[in-house]
């Protein structure tokens, strides 16, 4: 498998952190396509920890919500508010979460 990822994002984020925008950039902009996953004003995408680790096989699932909590306390991406308040973002074992990219810092 081929892994990509621009060089800005990584400038700002980290390349682990660039290969994940990446991924949601494809699945967001093909949501957006086809009218899926639209709720508060966004589009989003849907995925669980393990399913990443399964995708990325260099990443474990403690990388993940690494790379996941990193990106999300830089602004560069959103975690829905239900996915929070159940405790998905938590240190505890992640089921499903949604994320949407920001567009705080991805313009350029």
């Amino acid at each position: 498998m081929v892994y990509s990822f621009d060089s800005r994002i990584a400038e700002l984020y980290g390349v682990d952190e660039a290969v994940f925008i990446h991924n949601l950039y494809f699945w967001i902009s093909k949501n957006i396509a086809n009218g899926h996953q639209y709720r508060d004003g966004k589009f989003w995408t849907y995925n669980t920890m393990d399913a990443y680790a399964k995708m990325y096989k260099f990443w474990t699932k403690k990388q993940v919500r690494r790379i996941i909590e990193n990106l999300s306390g830089g602004g560069a991406i959103y975690i829905a508010a239900h996915a929070i308040s159940r405790g998905i973002n938590s240190m505890a074992p992640f089921g499903g979460y949604y994320t949407v990219l920001s567009n705080r810092r991805m313009a350029a």
